[in-house]
C-alpha cells in the first residue's frame, strides 16, 4: 500500500468513527491526550489535518508522570513544539506519581492512570470542553478484554473500552463544569501496526517510552509474554477477543435496555438508599437482577468499583431468604430484604457495647439464660417446629436470631475474634474471612475483638449482631428450632 493511500484509510477510519459514534458536535472543544507515542501522535495528526471535518476546536494535553527524570521532561517539552507547531493550544504538567503512591497505597500503574485522569479531567472542566479524546487502539482493546476475563470480569468488563464513555465520577471529584464530559476513542478500530505506519507515512517521528516495555506493569506482560502464548494455540485470538467484546457489549446493551423500562416501576429513593420493590423485582430474570443491583449501587455510592461479584449474585437472589437477611455488598453497603422491597444502601449502625468474655470460650446453657460480664444476657430457647406459629424468624432483629437446632448441635460456645476465622455469610455460597466482614461492615478496629462469636464444632454460628452463617439458617425442613436473644 503506497503511504497517500495509507494516510487517507486510517483518515477515513478515524473521520468516520467521530461520525458513526456521534464523539461530539461541531464547535466543541476537544481535549486530546498525548503521550507522544505513535497512537496518540496519529490521532492528533488525523484530527489536525481534519478539524474541517470533524468541526471540534482541539486543546492538546500532555502530563509528566515524573517517573523517568530527565526523558520525560524532555518529551513534554517535545508534545509541546507539535502542538505550538500545528497553532493549536496545549496544557503540559506534571504530577510527582511517586509522592501520590506514598500518600496513597496502590499499583504504580494505577497510581499513574488516576494522576493522568484526574489532570485530563481538571484541564476539560476548566477549558469547557465535551470531551477527552484516547489514542486507544484495538490492540488496547485486546489486551484490556484479556485483562478483564483474567480478573474474572461480567459483561461490562468483557465489552472492554467504550468509543464513548461518561468520565467516572473519581475522575472529577470535587470540579465544577459547564457541561457532560466524555472519553472518546476514536482509534478503536485501528490497530497499533496501522498508527506505526501511519506515523512513517505521515514523516511524524513519535516519542518511544521505555515503560511501556516494562514488565512489572501487567498490560506490558500481557502484550509481551501472554497474547504471543495464546496466539501459538489461535492465531486469529485477537480477532476472537475483539468479537468477544463486541458480543459482551451488545447483550449488556439490551439488559440496561431492558432494566431501562423497568427502573421507574423498580425504584423507590429513601435517605439511606434505594428500594427495589419485590412486586417488579421478583418478575425479573437473574441476569436483570445482576444489573439492577449493579446500578442501585452506583446510584448510591457514586461508582461500581470494587463490587464484587460473589456478593452481588448471593444479593440477587436475597428473595429466597428469611425477610432481615443481608449480604454485604461493598464499602459499607448491603442488600437487605424487606417485607416488600429489599434495599440497597448503608447498613444499620453499629451494635453493642459488648462485654469481655475473656480469653477462653465460654459453654452456654440450652435453653436457659446464660448470664454474660457487664450485666448482657444471651437467652436461649428451643422450640418444635409445630409449636411456633408463622415464621418468627423472619422478623429477627440484629440482637436476635432463629438457627437450625439439629444443624448447630447439642453444644455451643461463647467466644472472641480469633486469627483465621471464617464464616459462610448467609445467602452467600463460599466462606469468607471474619477479618473481611468486619470491614464491609466497617465495625471499628478497636471494637473487632470484643464482637462476641457463638460458635459450634463445625464453626462460627451467629456473628452477634451482624451475620448469620449460611449453614445454620432455619430451612423449609427444619424440624427443632433454636432462639437466640441478647441483651
Amino acid at each position: 500500500m503506497t503511504p497517500e493511500k495509507l494516510l487517507k484509510q486510517v483518515q477515513e477510519k478515524v473521520l468516520q468513527a467521530i461520525v458513526d459514534q456521534a464523539l461530539w458536535q461541531a464547535g466543541d472543544l476537544v481535549v486530546i491526550a498525548v503521550s507522544g507515542g505513535p497512537d496518540s501522535l496519529c490521532l492528533l495528526h488525523v484530527l489536525h489535518q481534519h478539524r474541517l471535518e470533524h468541526g471540534a476546536r482541539l486543546h492538546v494535553a500532555h502530563l509528566d508522570h515524573r517517573l523517568r527524570g530527565d526523558v520525560s521532561a524532555e518529551e513534554a517539552v517535545q508534545v509541546v513544539e507539535w502542538a505550538r507547531a500545528w497553532g493549536l493550544p496545549v496544557t503540559a504538567a506534571e504530577r510527582d506519581v511517586p509522592a501520590l503512591l506514598r500518600e496513597r497505597p496502590a499499583s504504580l500503574e494505577e497510581a499513574a492512570r488516576r494522576a493522568r485522569y484526574r489532570f485530563l479531567c481538571a484541564l476539560a472542566a476548566a477549558q469547557g470542553a465535551s470531551a477527552i479524546a484516547l489514542g486507544h487502539t484495538a490492540d488496547d482493546q485486546v489486551e484490556t478484554i484479556l485483562m478483564h476475563l483474567i480478573r474474572g470480569a461480567g459483561l461490562g468488563g468483557l465489552r472492554g473500552m467504550l468509543p464513548l464513555a461518561p468520565v467516572a465520577p473519581w475522575m472529577t471529584e470535587g470540579l465544577k463544569r459547564k457541561r457532560p464530559l466524555h472519553l472518546v476513542r476514536p482509534l478503536l478500530g485501528i490497530s497499533r501496526q496501522e498508527t506505526v505506519a501511519y506515523c512513517n507515512a505521515a514523516a511524524l517521528s513519535p516519542l518511544q517510552d521505555a515503560w511501556n516495555q516494562d514488565p512489572r506493569f501487567l498490560r506490558v506482560r500481557l502484550r509481551q509474554e501472554v497474547l504471543p502464548l495464546l496466539k501459538t494455540i489461535n492465531p486469529r485470538l485477537p480477532q476472537a477477543l475483539l468479537r468477544l467484546g463486541q458480543l459482551a457489549g451488545w447483550l449488556e446493551q439490551d439488559l440496561e435496555k431492558s432494566l431501562d423500562e423497568q427502573w421507574p416501576a423498580l425504584v423507590e429513593p429513601t435517605a439511606q438508599g434505594l428500594r427495589l420493590k419485590l412486586s417488579t423485582w421478583t418478575a425479573l430474570s437473574l441476569s436483570l437482577r445482576l444489573v439492577a443491583l449493579r446500578r442501585a449501587v452506583e446510584q448510591v455510592r457514586g461508582h461500581k468499583r470494587d463490587l464484587g461479584w460473589e456478593a452481588v449474585v448471593a444479593a440477587g437472589r436475597l428473595e429466597q431468604m428469611p425477610v432481615g437477611s443481608e449480604v454485604s455488598l461493598v464499602d459499607g453497603l448491603v442488600a437487605r430484604l424487606e417485607y416488600d422491597a429489599l434495599f440497597v444502601g448503608q447498613g444499620p449502625p453499629a451494635v453493642g457495647p459488648w462485654p469481655d468474655l475473656g480469653p477462653e470460650s465460654r459453654p452456654l446453657q440450652i435453653p436457659g439464660c446464660n448470664p454474660l460480664p457487664g450485666g448482657a444476657t444471651l437467652e436461649a430457647r428451643e422450640y418444635r417446629r409445630e409449636e411456633v406459629g408463622g415464621d418468627p424468624w423472619r422478623q429477627a432483629s440484629p440482637l436476635e436470631v432463629w438457627l437450625d437446632a439439629d444443624r448447630c448441635g447439642p453444644q455451643l460456645w461463647l467466644r472472641h475474634w480469633q486469627p483465621g476465622d471464617l464464616l459462610q455469610p448467609l445467602g452467600m455460597a463460599g466462606r469468607k474471612k471474619l477479618q473481611d466482614l468486619f470491614v464491609d461492615e466497617k465495625v471499628p478496629r478497636a471494637e473487632r475483638s470484643r464482637v462476641p462469636l457463638l460458635v459450634s464444632p463445625q464453626g462460627i454460628v451467629w456473628v452477634v449482631g451482624y451475620r448469620l452463617d449460611e449453614r445454620f439458617r432455619v430451612r423449609p425442613e427444619t424440624a427443632k428450632l433454636l432462639w437466640l436473644c441478647w441483651s
